[in-house]
C-alpha cells in the first residue's frame, strides 16, 4: 500500500473530525442567525423604552427626587423592562430548541456514517427528547430566566437609576436630566445588556448542540469509550484550550465544560474502543493526522489572513507546538518559557491555570524573570 494512503482507522478519525466540523460551521450559521433576530428584537425593544420613559419620567422624576419612593421607581424599571426580557427569554428558547434539533440530527447522521453503519443506535428526534437536551443547558445553577433579567438588571436599569442619582446630586435641571437618561445613559445600559444577551443566547444555543452530541456518544458506549478535547492547531488557540487539547474523558469520570469561553471553537471528538476491546484480534487504532495553520498576525480582512506555516500532525497541541520554528514559539508565550519548555523545565500544562485560563507569572512557575529557579 502507498504511504499516502491512509489505513481505515485513520480514515474513520478523519472523517469524524471533519464532519463535526462541518457541523460546527453550520450550526454557527444557526446561531448567526438566531442572533441577528435577537439583536433586532432587543433594538425594537430600545425604541418603546424609550418612548415609555419619555412619557413617564415627569412622574418618575418627582418620585425618585424623593429618597422614600426610590424603591418603588425601581419596581417601575422592572416593570418596565419586564416584557421584553420575557421576550428574550422566548427567542433563546427557540434558538436551543433549534439547536438541539438540528445537532441531535447532525450526530446521529455522523455517528451511523449517514446510515451506512447498521449497528449504530441513534436518538429519535421527539419533543420531549429534544426538550431534555435542552434543558440540560444550565449555568451555574441559574435559570435562563435569571441569566436575561441580571442582563437588564445589570445594563439598561442600572444605567437609569445611576443617571437618575447623577442628575439629583449634582442638582441638575429635569431638562438636563431627560439628556443625559435618553442620551449616554441608555445607549450605555442597552449595549450592556445586549452584549450579556448575545452571549446568553450563544451559550445556551452551543450547550444545547453539545449535549445533543454527548448523547449520541453515549448511546453507542459499546463502542465508543468516551470523548477527546480537541482544539483547532493555530496560532489563535487560547492557553487554556491548548493546555487540555488531547485529553481524554472515559465515560463516568468528571471531565470540563466544553466551551470553555467565548468563542471557543474546540470540539469532542469520539474516542472509539480499539480492536481488542471489541474483542478483535488486530492491532490498535492508529492516530489520525489532522491540519495545522500558522497564519500572519492581524485582522482577516478579505481574502483571509497569509498563510506562514502548515501541514499536518498526529501529536496534541503540547507536541505539535515543539515542532514550530523557535520564532514561532516565541511570539506565542515568549522567550523565557519558550526556553524553559524546550529544556524539560516546565510543560504546556503547567503554564496555565485551568481556573481562569491565564498564564501563571514566572514567579508563580518558580523562575526569576531571567529563567533561573527562585531559591
Amino acid at each position: 500500500m502507498p504511504e499516502t494512503l491512509m489505513t481505515p482507522d485513520e480514515l474513520a478519525q478523519r472523517y469524524f473530525l471533519a464532519r463535526i466540523l462541518w457541523w460546527r460551521n453550520d450550526l454557527e450559521q444557526l446561531d448567526a442567525a438566531a442572533i441577528a433576530e435577537l439583536v433586532r428584537a432587543l433594538k425594537s425593544a430600545d425604541v418603546e423604552m424609550r418612548e415609555q420613559v419619555r412619557r413617564e419620567l415627569p412622574e418618575v422624576w418627582d418620585a425618585y427626587a424623593k429618597e422614600e419612593n426610590r424603591e418603588q421607581v425601581k419596581v417601575w424599571l422592572a416593570a418596565l423592562v419586564a416584557a421584553t426580557a420575557a421576550g428574550v427569554v422566548n427567542k433563546v428558547t427557540e434558538a436551543w430548541t433549534v439547536s438541539a434539533t438540528q445537532s441531535l440530527k447532525a450526530y446521529n447522521d455522523i455517528v451511523s456514517f449517514s446510515g451506512a453503519a447498521k449497528n449504530v443506535e441513534t436518538i429519535p428526534v421527539l419533543a420531549d427528547t429534544v426538550k431534555t437536551l435542552a434543558n440540560k443547558a444550565d449555568f451555574g445553577g441559574r435559570l435562563l430566566s435569571d441569566w436575561v433579567y441580571r442582563a437588564f438588571d445589570e445594563g439598561a436599569i442600572n444605567a437609569i437609576v445611576e443617571s437618575l442619582d447623577r442628575s439629583l446630586a449634582k442638582g441638575w435641571s429635569y431638562q438636563r436630566a431627560v439628556k443625559d437618561l435618553l442620551g449616554t445613559a441608555i445607549d450605555t445600559g442597552f449595549a450592556i445588556t445586549q452584549r450579556q444577551c448575545i452571549t446568553i443566547a450563544r451559550s445556551y444555543t452551543q450547550q444545547a448542540s453539545v449535549n445533543a452530541q454527548l448523547a449520541v456518544y453515549e448511546k453507542n458506549k459499546d463502542i465508543i469509550k468516551g470523548v477527546k478535547w480537541t482544539a483547532i492547531l493555530d496560532n489563535r488557540v487560547c492557553p487554556l484550550c491548548a493546555s487540555v487539547d488531547g485529553n481524554i474523558y472515559l465515560w463516568g469520570q468528571p471531565r470540563p465544560p466544553m466551551r470553555r469561553h467565548e468563542n471557543c471553537r474546540c470540539i469532542w471528538t469520539p474516542v472509539l474502543k480499539s480492536w481488542r476491546e471489541l474483542g478483535i484480534d488486530r492491532d490498535e487504532l492508529e492516530a489520525a493526522a489532522r491540519p495545522w495553520v500558522i497564519r500572519e498576525p492581524g485582522p482577516v480582512g478579505a481574502g483571509g489572513r497569509k498563510i506562514l506555516y502548515a501541514g499536518t500532525t498526529k501529536e496534541n497541541f503540547a507536541g505539535w507546538w515543539k515542532t514550530l520554528p523557535v520564532e514561532q514559539q516565541i511570539k506565542s508565550i515568549g522567550p523565557i518559557r519558550t526556553r524553559l519548555i524546550n529544556s524539560g523545565k516546565l510543560t504546556w500544562k503547567d503554564l496555565v491555570d485551568k481556573d481562569t485560563g491565564r498564564y501563571y507569572t514566572l514567579e508563580q512557575l518558580g523562575f526569576d524573570q531571567a529563567g533561573n529557579p527562585l531559591r
